[in-house]
């Protein structure tokens, strides 16, 4: 007799028993070779036990063998559906691992984006990504703003006790026709303005779609509205900017000054308004002092800017001794080129002042010197 150890049995027994003649001896050579060859994909979790005699080949006393066979681990992947979204935007659809046989082990899930020149465009996740059948996941599909739209398969793969199986569906990606939106950047100069002194209001017009951040916008209207009765309609340039220039009111205070895109076919409207000083007449300074003992001199100057005005009449009054007896006397002067003057004056005085009575641009100024 002789016994074949395996393992330990786990499932029911299957008695076989086989005669000792030549026909019997095929049958069992034939049996084992079918055995082995199923071993590839079942599993032979039990024992071979094989005894022979000879002499008693009768009834239950005939040779036999005894062997225990188990189904190996196998599974299957689906889905729930296909996954539509926008441009930009994401979706999800559920996959199901279902264990068809065997005991469970742990699947990994992952995905393949069929067109590469998608998959830069695309990410894939699960959740969870792996996990002992049954189990569900998400598969959640996020799509960048600038995937191009169309009708793309996605396989997602699921390995695990060394096996591979997979499912497919069709990721379907529409546009979002969204407008761009829009930004206008605006100023107005000099600072302040005066009055029916010339102002220049400039711009720029800037988008935003897709993938481009603050992109200037060329060959749209602007339009431009001020509420001293001043508007116009102006086209942007190849550098985005826009520019008019026009008056300021002939009267100060403060006005607003606004620009305006409106919504077209590719980009939505927007609008900005700025704040704008108008000075009724440009503010002036104008000095004094006694030099050398001999004369007195000084400048005239825009006090915002500090720039000297030349070739304005300016007034300067004393009051000095003269013959014993105290006078007053104005002098009329003039600025010259670099915006100065000055009074040669020998007598004994007490007070000057000197005076700029403005125009129809310039405010007046007056500044006193004692003694």
């Amino acid at each position: 007799m002789v016994e074949v150890p395996v393992g330990e049995p786990r499932m029911s027994r299957i008695e076989l028993c086989f005669g000792s003649s030549k026909r019997g001896r095929l049958f069992r050579n034939l049996l084992v070779l079918f055995l082995l060859l199923l071993s590839s994909s079942i599993s032979i979790t039990g024992y071979w036990h094989v005894s022979a005699d000879s002499t008693r080949n009768v009834g239950s006393n005939s040779p036999y063998l005894s062997t225990e066979i188990s189904s190996g681990f196998d599974f299957s992947l689906s889905n729930s559906d296909g996954i539509t979204v926008l441009s930009g935007g994401s979706g999800s659809n559920t996959i199901t691992v279902t264990l068809l046989s065997g005991t469970p082990q742990t699947v990994t899930l992952s995905a393949d984006i069929g067109t590469t020149g998608i998959a830069f465009a695309v990410i894939v996740s699960f959740s969870p990504r792996s996990g002992n059948p049954k189990f569900t996941s998400t598969c959640m599909i996020t799509t960048s703003s600038f995937a191009l739209p169309g009708s793309y398969p996605v396989t997602v793969i699921g390995t695990g006790g060394g096996l591979t199986r997979t499912t497919s569906f069709t990721l379907t990606i529409n546009s979002q026709d969204v407008k761009g939106r829009t930004r206008i950047a605006l100023d107005a100069l000099p600072k302040p303005g005066y009055v029916n002194r010339p102002v220049t209001i400039s711009g720029v017009l800037y988008g935003s779609w897709r993938s481009i951040n603050d992109g200037i916008v060329v060959g749209r209207p602007i339009r431009i509205t001020v509420n001293w009765d001043f508007s116009a309609t102006l086209v942007t340039g190849p550098d985005g900017q826009f520019s008019v220039t026009t008056d300021c009111p002939s009267t100060g205070g403060t006005h607003s000054i606004t620009a305006t895109f409106y919504e077209d076919q590719d980009l939505t409207g927007s609008s900005a308004t700025v704040s704008y000083e108008v000075i009724a007449k440009i503010p002036t300074t104008v000095t004094i002092s006694y030099v050398g003992n001999r004369e007195f001199g000084g400048y005239l100057r825009r006090t915002d800017t500090g720039s000297t005005l030349p070739h304005k009449p300016v007034k300067l009054t004393v009051t000095y001794l003269l013959g014993g007896t105290w006078r007053t006397d104005t002098f009329d002067l003039q600025t010259r080129y670099d915006g100065s003057w000055n009074l040669e004056f020998l007598f004994y005085w007490s007070s000057a002042t000197i005076a700029f009575e403005g125009d129809a641009t310039y405010d007046s100024s007056s500044a006193t010197i004692t003694r």
